[in-house]
């Protein structure tokens, strides 16, 4: 795991931020390997909205795929990016990788990398509390899919 706070030049971000950003990144991410719906809720603006470009390949054209807080709420607590035995077991380890990409006084971009592939998350303050508020993704294949 890594993580970078780079910033534009002279405009280094606080530790404690760079601490607070990835505890919500953390919590969301972790939430899905350990289906922990109060994890996730805490890290999610109610109205987070997290959305994946699909090109269909039928038609040529792409597809908005959305999942809104509630959807994602109810899937991690069914443990659905999870084998039958990770889910047997209460979960599965997380590898991956998390970079501040940029922040603007309360706004944050992270890029991470998860079993579901790359998440692109917008970040913001909220009522003096890092929340998600969007999230951009893309699945990418792993060598055993």
């Amino acid at each position: 795991m890594s993580h970078s706070g780079a910033m534009a030049p002279g405009r280094r971000l606080p530790d404690s931020e760079i601490r607070a950003i990835r505890k919500i990144v953390l919590d969301y991410i972790l939430s899905w390997y350990t289906m922990d719906r109060t994890r996730l809720k805490n890290a999610l603006h109610p109205k987070l909205a997290k959305r994946m470009v699909w090109p269909d390949d039928r038609t040529g054209r792409s597809t908005l795929l959305e999942y809104p807080t509630p959807t994602m709420l109810r899937s991690v607590v069914k443990g659905r990016l999870l084998s039958a035995a990770e889910r047997k077991k209460g979960g599965a380890t997380w590898t991956g990788r998390i970079r501040i990409l940029d922040r603007f006084q309360d706004m944050c971009v992270v890029r991470t990398e998860a079993r579901w592939g790359i998440d692109y998350i917008h970040l913001a303050k909220w009522n003096g509390e890092w929340k998600i508020i969007n999230v951009l993704w893309k699945y990418v294949p792993t060598p055993d899919d």
